[in-house]
C-alpha cells in the first residue's frame, strides 16, 4: 500500500501537539489502594464486554491468579502497579463507563491487522518458525505515558499468570481524539508499519 505523503505530513504535524509523556483516562477504578475484592470487580466490570475466547484464555485464569499474586507477602513477587493496571486494564476497560472502549475496541482492530500481518500461521510455517500465539493480543490504554508504548510477550503472561495471551500497552494520552488519535489515524492513512507499540517490550 502506498503513503499519501500529505497525509502523513499531517499525521506528524497533528501528533506533535499530543503530550506523548502525559496522562488520560481512565484511572485504575480499583484507586491507589487496591484490594482483591476491588480488583476483580474492575475486572468483572469488562468481562462480559469480551468475545469468549478472551474470557476463557484470560479474564477467567487471570482472576484466579490475581488474589495469590496481589497478596504475596514477597514484595519482590507481588504484583507492582503498572502491571497490576495494564493486566486488568485490559478487561475492565472494555467495560461501558470506561470513556474509552470505542477507541480501544479501533485500537484492537489496528492491532488484529498487523497480528495477521506478521504472525500468520502459514507464513511462520514456511520460514520453520513454530506458531507461539494462538489468540491476538489484547490492549490497554495506560492511565500514564512516562512508560511510553511496551508490549507484554504471550510466555510472560503464561509464565506469571498462565494466560495464554499477549497485551500491547499505549499511554492514553496517545488516542488524542477521534479525528487525530494515533492507532486508527494510522490505520486508515496506511502508515501503521509506523507504530510505536512494536518498539518495546515489558519484561
Amino acid at each position: 500500500m502506498s503513503i499519501d505523503n500529505l497525509k502523513f505530513t499531517k499525521l506528524c504535524h497533528d501528533l506533535s501537539k499530543v503530550d506523548l509523556f502525559g496522562d488520560g483516562p481512565p484511572l485504575p477504578p480499583y484507586g491507589n489502594r487496591p484490594t482483591v475484592t476491588k480488583v476483580l470487580a474492575a475486572v468483572d466490570s469488562g468481562v462480559a464486554a469480551l468475545p469468549p475466547v478472551y474470557q476463557d484464555n484470560y479474564s477467567t485464569p487471570l482472576k484466579a491468579a490475581l488474589p495469590s499474586t496481589l497478596a504475596n507477602p514477597d514484595p519482590r513477587r507481588r504484583i507492582d502497579a503498572l502491571t497490576l493496571e495494564t493486566v486488568t486494564g485490559v478487561v475492565y476497560q472494555h467495560a461501558a463507563g470506561s470513556g474509552v472502549a470505542p477507541e480501544l475496541g479501533r485500537f484492537l482492530a489496528v492491532i488484529s491487522n498487523l497480528y495477521r500481518t506478521f504472525l500468520d500461521g502459514g507464513a511462520r510455517a514456511r520460514v520453520n518458525l513454530p506458531s507461539v500465539e494462538v489468540v491476538p493480543p489484547l490492549a490497554v490504554f495506560q492511565s500514564s505515558g512516562a512508560n511510553g508504548p511496551f508490549t507484554i510477550p504471550v510466555d510472560d503472561r503464561e509464565m506469571q499468570f498462565r494466560v495464554p495471551v499477549g497485551v500491547v500497552s499505549l499511554p492514553s494520552v496517545y488516542r488524542a481524539s477521534r479525528s487525530s488519535g494515533l492507532p486508527w489515524r494510522m490505520r486508515r492513512e496506511g502508515t501503521t508499519c509506523c507504530m510505536p507499540m512494536m518498539g518495546s517490550s515489558m519484561n
